[in-house]
């Protein structure tokens, strides 16, 4: 979806681009706005995938959850809170290894 949308962008922008006249293109430099907009749309589309991926983990939680506690029980959801709590417990150590590093 992200490629789509970046896709669609990346059309409209060479669309107004193709309706100027080529005075306006010689006088000034379309590309160098074309290539800082091109670099930005990558950006755009990691960043857009990570925001995707982030509205699907809480579904996906869910889901693995349910079909832990029909599988094992209740064990499935034990595991499931220790690896909730080890994500956190990981931020802080790589955030005071980063401190260490710099």
């Amino acid at each position: 979806m992200a490629t789509r949308v970046k896709a669609a962008l990346i059309i409209l922008l060479y669309g107004k681009i193709s309706k100027l006249t080529s005075y306006i293109i010689k006088s000034s430099e379309f590309g160098k706005i074309t290539n800082l907009l091109a670099s930005d749309l990558g950006v755009f589309e990691i960043k857009f995938s990570i925001f995707l991926n982030g509205l699907n983990f809480p579904i996906t939680m869910i889901g693995v959850t349910i079909i832990l506690v029909l599988r094992i029980g209740w064990p499935g959801v034990i595991g499931i809170l220790i690896v909730l709590l080890v994500v956190p417990i990981a931020s802080a150590i790589s955030k005071n290894n980063s401190s260490l590093i710099k």
